[in-house]
């Protein structure tokens, strides 16, 4: 019998965070016997990510519904990194962040940063939508899907930028980079040297 994940519900974080508590686990390292360092786990959190406090996440992304399987994710991106999930049994990466691994269903799932190298897998051009900032509709805006170089299928949404309009394609090769918007850090994506 598989044991119940951490959190398979969407409730407001404020909620979630703080009062809840994963349990410790050991992440196999290369010998296969715990972490590379051996030192434990909670299952959520990145070791060199403990700088930026679960408060302070929740101050800084206040809009942003935000729970144990995906604070990592929304913490990478305070540390401008894009974080998302890999199973440390199959090692399986999977977006959106989930507790358990979609591949083989292990609760072993670690997040980790990517390398932000992909390729447009889909783009569309919105005329109209919610304003936000740097966002100009009367253009349009570009939305893309982006496949991350790690894995086939592998893909996030985002927005293009530093690239004419007339130049976006899909299959063209792009790279992980940030601009500001609510006064956190967004990850874009921009155009690969060739």
């Amino acid at each position: 019998m598989l044991p119940a994940p951490i959190s398979t519900t969407w409730m407001p974080s404020q909620a979630l965070l703080g009062t809840v508590v994963p349990p410790i686990r050991r992440v196999p390292g290369p010998d296969g016997t715990g972490t590379p360092t051996g030192v434990p786990v909670h299952v959520g959190e990145l070791p060199a990510m403990g700088a930026i406090t679960d408060q302070e996440l929740l101050a800084r992304l206040p809009d942003t519904l935000i729970d144990h399987d995906n604070k990592e994710f929304y913490r990478g991106w305070l540390e401008r990194k894009l974080v998302l999930n890999r199973c440390a049994d199959c090692g399986f990466w999977h977006h959106a962040p989930r507790a358990w691994c979609p591949q083989c269903w292990s609760h072993n799932v670690v997040p980790t940063e990517v390398s932000g190298r992909g390729t447009v897998h889909l783009l569309i051009f919105l005329h109209q939508g919610p304003p936000a900032p740097g966002v100009d509709y009367s253009t349009p805006h570009p939305v893309a899907t982006i496949e991350l170089a790690e894995q086939e299928g592998l893909r996030i949404q985002s927005t293009i930028v530093n690239c004419a309009r007339d130049d976006m394609r899909i299959g063209m090769p792009v790279k992980l980079t940030w601009v500001e918007r609510y006064g956190a850090p967004y990850p874009v994506f921009e155009p690969a040297e060739a």
